[in-house]
């Protein structure tokens, strides 16, 4: 009888071991988005083990017997049930899993600087961003600017005109996921890009300086170094811009001496009177009021 009874008990605690269901005792982290690994503490678990979520049942990317890491879906944004399967048991406690979406990225932004006197035209920005939803809004240093969305993801906006400096743009999704901010740049460094002759006159010509960030209070810099005198110190003058909007419409061209014209942002005219008619090496440089000068610009002129 003791022998029977000792075969009843042993049998009765291996089907009960047969029928003990797979347990989770964790799972990190609780709150993910899609595409992102969770990680399940638990078992033993098996080959064939399958990650029971929302009602899809998903493959394990990795599995030992008392952990497995699994890829999260593209679920709707909330909590979703959790379960194991391992052939025909099934966790026993139930778990959740909250998905979320994630938050939108800035990846890069072209141009990323821009020159403070850039036309609407130059400031034609594209933005290309990663977890970018529809109705998304488009933030300038807080500030909602209007954009248009291109194939790829990518976004297309024109900035308004603004002083120098640096302004964050972020990208806020509806669910008020916001991206980290990146840096758009305005410049007013002047630069001097070409310098040309342009129309001659008696005793005069023009000499015409195209570049970027002048301003109608620019002043101009020359430096001369007389041909064949090369141990004296050049001559050096300053010679202020004239322009702006009190100039439209009046004749800039000077008569008596030298003298600038601001005609754009882009472009100075140089009102020269050469003291020869023998070329010579000329540096021209632009200042800005607010001290921002030019690189020296070598020429050689009359």
């Amino acid at each position: 009888m003791r022998a029977a009874g000792f075969l009843f008990l042993l049998l009765l605690s291996l089907a009960s071991t047969d029928s003990v269901a797979v347990e989770i005792r964790s799972v990190y982290p609780a709150v993910v988005s899609a595409g992102a690994p969770v990680t399940i503490i638990g078992g033993p678990f098996s080959a064939q083990v399958l990650v029971d979520l929302a009602g899809q049942q998903l493959k394990p990317r990795s599995i030992g017997s008392r952990q497995l890491i699994f890829i999260a879906p593209n679920l709707p944004t909330g909590e979703h049930a959790l379960f194991i399967r391992d052939g025909d048991k099934t966790s026993p406690t139930t778990f959740s899993l909250r998905i979320e979406q994630p938050a939108p990225l800035i990846e890069s932004l072209s141009p990323a600087n821009l020159n403070v006197c850039s036309s609407t035209e130059q400031r034609q920005l594209m933005l290309r961003g990663e977890n970018i939803q529809p109705g998304a809004q488009l933030l300038l240093d807080g500030a909602v600017v209007p954009f248009r969305s291109t194939t790829g993801g990518a976004i297309s906006f024109s900035p308004p005109a603004l002083p120098a400096g640096s302004y964050g743009l972020q990208v806020v999704n509806p669910d008020g996921k916001t991206s980290l901010p990146h840096t758009l740049w305005f410049s007013n460094v002047p630069e001097i890009e070409e310098v040309a002759q342009g129309e001659d006159y008696v005793n005069s010509y023009q000499v015409v300086i195209r570049g970027r960030n002048f301003f109608h209070n620019s002043v101009l810099l020359v430096d001369e170094y007389p041909a064949g005198f090369a141990d004296l110190p050049p001559r050096q003058r300053v010679i202020p811009a004239q322009g702006g909007p009190a100039f439209q419409g009046r004749e800039a061209r000077p008569r008596q001496s030298e003298s600038v014209t601001y005609q754009d942002c882009n472009t100075l005219i140089y009102y020269r009177f050469p003291p020869s008619g023998q070329a010579m090496r000329i540096v021209l440089r632009v200042g800005n009021p607010d001290g921002k000068q030019t690189s020296g610009y070598e020429v050689f002129l009359p």
